[in-house]
């Protein structure tokens, strides 16, 4: 289990005692716990979307956009989606695997917005 599904589960669980609290409270503590648990739930959900992979059925990548994507092999590559391609180049080389052969693909994940003390762009 990863630990965004650990959290999710957690999340879940905490659920009914944070709104049987809440009716306890009342007035603005109520409405204050209440606002906090609909921000950490929303923020969860966002995190899951933005770490989803999609499946080609659903949805394909802009053209020639960086992405990751799941051979129906199971192995994950770096690469691109363009002319109904899914292609990745090592040295010199571009290799490619059809539309038949990719399971699912997701944008790169966003770098670190700081390294060795340095603001990324």
């Amino acid at each position: 289990m990863t630990q965004l599904e650990k959290l999710r589960e957690k999340v879940e669980l905490l659920t009914p005692v944070i709104l049987d609290s809440m009716n306890l409270l009342g007035g603005d503590a109520e409405e204050e716990l209440g606002r906090s648990f609909d921000y950490v739930r929303t923020a969860l959900k966002a995190v899951e979307e933005e770490q989803r992979w999609i499946p080609v059925e659903e949805e394909l990548p802009k053209p020639h956009e960086d992405i990751l994507f799941v051979t129906t092999k199971g192995d994950i590559w770096r690469g691109y989606f363009v002319d109904d391609l899914w292609g990745w180049e090592a040295y010199g080389i571009v290799f490619s695997f059809s539309n038949e052969e990719v399971n699912c693909w997701r944008p790169l994940p966003k770098g670190p917005e700081k390294i060795k003390g340095k603001t990324t762009p």
